[in-house]
């Protein structure tokens, strides 16, 4: 809006999509229905981030007494570290110490997954709406600080005391695992043979979405620390060993920073401003392999990629003309 005259858009389009060219007659009801589904579905949304970079700014010259990071667009393309650990019963992944503290737009940090619909990740909301971007669900308003080692995951979510949304929050719709269970600050759940457990540092809250749905567990703080643990049937036999096991593990946190002790990991440290360590080792966040599976070992700045399984082999040589 800022740098274009004018702007037209069919909102039609909105409603029923690409056209079918087949004749329609309509009577004066249905039309109104018509009607009714483009004002429900076109909304147009003029959006600008200057407030939020301009709360960034002061934010560093209150702590640093100047601007020491004038970066930060929302929509800048840089550099993610992606951690992914797949079993048979459970998935969980994470963009690693993705531009922690800045300003976000559709990033997808983190996610645990256990079946189509049963999924579990935090994010702090953009918007209360499910159409701006980014919003309640979707991306972030500011991006946390994540991490992830193997089945075990830690995100901290920062956020500005005067933010408009200053709280975190995950997704965690309830209907989709066949068991939950609460006990010790630790929320586990059920998914045929997969195993979950999410760890919150501060009092939370469940709440339902517009249908009657639980789906939200909110914690009303700007700072929070949120651990996730995964496992299945063949690791731990019953769910109910797995909640025992898990819920009486020790846990610590602070500002912004947890230890851990992980039943199947062992000790995990992790902090805004300190390293992930696992077992009293560091564990890089950077400077990873471009691709280190068990189909293709690759390290950065390759340009020749061999991807094995089995017997088959894929080379993609992008240096080759």
């Amino acid at each position: 809006a800022d740098f274009v005259d004018k702007v037209r858009i069919n909102p039609g389009n909105f409603a029923d999509k690409r056209a079918t060219f087949k004749e329609v007659e309509h009577t004066n009801a249905s039309y109104s229905l018509v009607l009714e589904r483009i004002e429900e579905k076109f909304v147009m949304r003029v959006e600008t981030y200057e407030p939020r970079y301009q709360q960034m700014r002061q934010a560093q010259v209150a702590q640093y007494g100047r601007v020491v990071d004038p970066n930060l667009d929302v929509h800048a393309l840089t550099e993610v570290h992606i951690q992914t650990y797949r079993a048979p019963q459970f998935m969980l992944s994470c963009a690693q110490d993705y531009r922690p503290g800045k300003p976000g737009y559709q990033q997808h940090i983190w996610q645990a997954t256990l079946g189509i619909d049963a999924v579990v990740f935090t994010n702090h909301p953009g918007s209360l709406n499910e159409t701006s971007r980014p919003n309640y669900w979707a991306g972030n308003g500011i991006l946390p600080r994540a991490a992830q080692y193997e089945n075990v995951l830690v995100c901290l979510h920062k956020i500005l005391p005067d933010d408009s949304y200053p709280f975190s929050h995950a997704y965690f719709p309830r209907e989709a695992f066949d068991e939950v269970v609460e006990r010790e600050g630790w929320i586990c759940a059920r998914s045929g043979a997969g195993y979950l457990a999410l760890f919150v540092q501060h009092p939370y809250r469940w709440l339902e979405n517009d249908a009657g749905r639980v789906e939200e567990v909110r914690v009303d703080s700007p700072n929070a620390v949120w651990v996730c643990e995964m496992g299945d049937e063949e690791k731990w036999g019953s769910f109910e060993r797995f909640v025992a096991v898990i819920c009486g593990s020790g846990i610590e946190c602070g500002d912004l920073q947890v230890e851990f002790f992980s039943p199947s990991q062992g000790q995990v440290k992790f902090g805004w401003e300190s390293n992930l360590e696992v077992g009293g080792t560091a564990v890089a966040l950077h400077e990873t392999p471009r691709f280190d599976n068990p189909y293709c070992q690759a390290p950065f700045p390759s340009r020749k990629l061999e991807i094995r399984r089995g017997t088959e082999t894929l080379i993609l040589d992008f240096s080759s003309s």
